[in-house]
C-alpha cells in the first residue's frame, strides 16, 4: 500500500471521473483523504494508459507521481521523462516542475539556463508556481545576478495568483526588512491561504 499525500488526491480528482465513466459506475472520490489512505491502483493505471497516449495532463501527473513514488517506486528519470513530453506540449506546471529539476540536478544534470528557460516559459502561461520560482532564482542568484527588486516583483506576480509561497517569501523579506508588521501582514496571508 502507498500512503496518499495531498497531491494523491489530486490524482484521484483529476481522473475519477474519467474512470467512472470507464467502468460505468458513479463512485465518488472522498474530497477529505487523510494521508493513511492509500492512492487507487485504478487510478495510477489509467493514468499511465492516458499519458502513454500522449495526454499532456496525465504525463504531467504520472511525473509527479514518479518524483514522489507515489504508486510506483520514485525515479527521478522517470519524472524528467514524463515532465518533459508534457511540457513539449506546452504544459506550464509541467515546464515548472522541469525548470525545478534542472535547477538541482534531480533526474537531469544541473542547468540554469534551461532551468530559466523553462521557468520563463511557464510563467509566460501565467504560472504562479513558476513566477515564485522565478522570484527566487533571482533572490538567490541561480543563473542570474541577484536582484531583490525582481524577486519581489515576482513573488508579488505568483501572490497575486494565489500562491502560498510566494506569500510567505514577501513576509520573509519584510521580515529581513525588519519591518514586522507587514511581515506579520504577509505571513498571515500565507497561513490563511493555506
Amino acid at each position: 500500500e502507498i500512503l496518499i499525500s495531498p497531491y494523491s488526491m489530486a490524482v484521484e480528482n483529476v481522473f475519477a471521473d474519467m474512470l467512472c465513466d470507464e467502468k460505468e459506475e458513479t463512485e465518488e472520490v472522498d474530497e477529505n483523504i487523510d494521508e493513511e489512505e492509500t492512492i487507487s491502483p485504478d487510478m495510477l493505471e489509467l493514468c499511465m494508459e492516458k499519458a502513454n497516449g500522449g495526454d499532456d495532463v496525465s504525463q504531467y501527473i504520472l511525473g509527479r507521481c514518479y518524483y514522489y513514488g507515489e504508486g510506483v517506486e520514485q525515479n527521478f528519470n522517470q519524472a524528467v521523462l514524463w515532465w518533459t513530453k508534457a511540457a513539449n506540449q506546452g504544459h506550464a506546471d509541467a515546464m515548472n516542475l522541469l525548470g525545478l529539476a534542472y535547477r538541482f540536478g534531480l533526474g537531469v544534470e544541473v542547468d540554469y539556463a534551461k532551468s530559466l528557460s523553462l521557468l520563463h516559459e511557464a510563467a509566460d502561461k501565467d504560472c504562479a508556481s513558476a513566477l515564485m520560482n522565478l522570484g527566487v532564482c533571482y533572490q538567490e542568484g541561480w543563473g542570474v545576478e541577484v536582484d531583490i527588486e525582481e524577486a519581489l516583483r515576482l513573488y508579488m506576480m505568483a501572490a497575486e495568483r494565489g500562491d502560498v509561497m510566494a506569500l510567505f517569501n514577501i513576509g520573509l523579506y519584510y521580515h529581513t526588512e525588519e519591518d514586522y508588521e507587514k511581515a506579520i501582514y504577509w505571513y498571515r496571508l500565507a497561513v490563511d491561504k493555506e
